[in-house]
């Protein structure tokens, strides 16, 4: 349903939702957690992606002076919009790199060359999978002298 969008209609929608009313409550609960990867990853960005509201009067003012530390705040204000573009740029590589690692084969099949992003991924998931196998390995035996102890013990 959403927000509704006539005065009285919002009225006794915000007194459902201040009352806990399912009607209002659950609808906004299936929204929220069907978004919940979208809107975990727009709060994780929000703080970086923030703009910088400077007013204008210290902008002016900034221009107007002659400072001597070189660097004005309008050319402070222009580097954290760089800085904010190239976190854009990053944060949208770590995203396609961390969807190439979710989707890389199991049992380490890509290669493990140090120039592949993935080489190091695909080394500890064979080691983690040989160690698995181990402990595999190790639980059977010790089941076996377990069946074995306890043999030995109704014999006697």
């Amino acid at each position: 349903k959403g927000i509704p969008t006539l005065e009285d209609d919002r009225l006794d929608w915000t007194d459902g939702l201040g009352s806990g009313e399912t009607q209002v409550i659950y609808p906004i609960l299936q929204w929220i957690l069907t978004m919940y990867d979208k809107l975990c990853k727009r709060a994780y960005l929000a703080p970086f992606l923030r703009p910088v509201e400077i007013p204008m009067e210290y902008l002016m003012q900034d221009q107007g002076e002659d400072s001597n530390s070189g660097t004005t705040l309008s050319e402070l204000a222009q580097r954290y919009r760089q800085l904010q573009q190239e976190f854009k740029e990053t944060h949208k590589r770590y995203e396609v790199f961390r969807a190439e690692i979710a989707e890389e084969p199991e049992q380490g099949s890509l290669p493990s060359s140090p120039s592949s992003p993935f080489g190091v991924g695909g080394t500890l998931k064979k080691e983690i999978a040989q160690l698995e196998d181990e402990k595999r390995q190790l639980k059977e035996r010790i089941e076996a002298l377990q069946n074995k102890a306890n043999n030995t013990d109704d014999q006697n």
